[in-house]
């Protein structure tokens, strides 16, 4: 499945895990894009706070009744399922729910 990705970053790489921001910024660094262009999608408290550690916007997936947990971590978007996600305003560069 690497032929479809751009970079290949793993959290194993660093010596620092999250919530410090360092594999994101690679990741962007790695992309050529700056840290405020790129959006994370994460699952966990730590690792929405490592991506507004690192100056990006952060979409978190909430798997277990955990939507509070993510948005007081700082999530700008909290969603159930990748398919609430609005991809029209996502190509526009913003992160949106279906319906908003």
């Amino acid at each position: 499945m690497l032929e479809f990705f751009d970079a290949d970053v793993s959290g194993r790489d660093f010596a620092k895990g999250k919530p410090h921001p360092e594999m994101f910024l690679t990741a962007a660094q790695e992309l050529a894009i700056p840290p405020e262009q790129n959006f994370v999608i994460e699952d966990a408290d730590v690792g929405v706070q490592a991506a507004k550690a690192g100056n990006m916007t952060a979409l978190g997936l909430a798997r277990a009744d955990d939507s509070e947990l993510l948005a007081a971590a700082g999530a700008d978007l909290v969603v159930t399922s990748l398919d609430d996600v609005d991809l029209a305003a996502l190509s526009d560069g913003r992160l949106a729910k279906k319906g908003n």
